[in-house]
């Protein structure tokens, strides 16, 4: 931070110290550092008095990565401080906030400071109280499973349908099984998989037969036209006169003396007295 020092890492293990004044040859190297990564790091203290590299591991070896620290007025080691994760490879001490930041190959990141000596940066998040939580405020699964309060009325088996009469009322009939609502006609192009009919083919698939009767539309047009209504109800009439089923054995026994429908013969009733008849009697 002089403009004058500054410090270079390579995979080889080493870390060397230079002086862009005499470039032929290092001011100082130190060895036994492994970099397995091309950009592993290094940094200077805000006084530029100790520079800072970290050490890389092989993944599943066991071991911890380390961060060496090197005095550049004494060219000697100072400390050595072991941390988690995986290898060390960027790194950054920062020369306001005096804090050691470092990322790990397995994409973590930490953060180291002394609080001494560190200014805001990580300070603000250590110096904060823990947030104060009510006398029912739990967490974990296991709290929020032994917390939680079922209400009888919330069971299936003691709830009581409180539906509005006329909400029922509309949801019956938008049923069209509840409803009986006969099928519509649909016309226009099909809907929901069902294909368009007209009119006149619904009114043909209604008629006497069915499709096993009359199996094509033009046969049954042909006997819609064909048929005449007159015939066809003059057709019961002469049954009705053999057979009266229906309409005469249920006055056969109430009728008059001497009724004889069947025959023809009706009985005569007595003329009734108009009431001007009877004023003209009494004068």
């Amino acid at each position: 931070r002089d403009g004058v020092t500054f410090a270079s890492r390579s995979t080889d293990g080493c870390l060397k110290l230079w002086d862009t004044r005499r470039l032929d040859a290092p001011l100082a190297a130190w060895g036994d550092l492994p970099a397995l990564l091309p950009m592993t790091g290094c940094d200077f203290s805000p006084d530029g008095s100790v520079v800072v590299t970290g050490t890389s591991v092989k993944r599943g070896s066991g071991a911890k990565p380390t961060l060496a620290f090197f005095s550049t007025r004494t060219l000697s080691r100072i400390a050595t401080l072991e941390v988690d994760g995986a290898s060390v490879v960027p790194l950054l001490w920062h020369p306001r906030l005096n804090q050691i930041v470092i990322g790990n190959a397995d994409g973590k990141a930490y953060t180291l400071y002394d609080p001494t000596v560190s200014e805001k940066g990580a300070l603000f998040c250590s110096v904060k109280a823990a947030p104060k939580r009510g006398m029912l405020s739990y967490s974990g699964e296991g709290f929020s499973k032994a917390m939680q309060i079922i209400t009888p009325h919330a069971l299936p088996m003691y709830r009581e349908e409180n539906d509005d009469h006329r909400k029922k009322r509309q949801k019956d009939r938008a049923d069209p099984l509840k409803s009986r609502k006969p099928e519509q006609v649909l016309t226009g192009p099909g809907h929901n998989g069902k294909l368009s009919v007209g009119y006149q083919q619904a009114l043909l698939a209604t008629m006497s037969g069915g499709t096993s009767g009359l199996t094509g539309t033009k046969d049954k047009i042909a006997a819609f036209q064909n048929e005449d209504p007159r015939e066809e109800l003059l057709k019961y009439a002469k049954i009705a006169e053999e057979q009266p089923l229906y309409v005469t054995p249920a006055y056969s026994h109430n009728q008059p003396t001497g009724a004889d429908p069947t025959a023809g013969t009706y009985p005569k009733f007595a003329k009734t007295v108009e009431p001007e008849e009877e004023g003209e009697d009494e004068d």
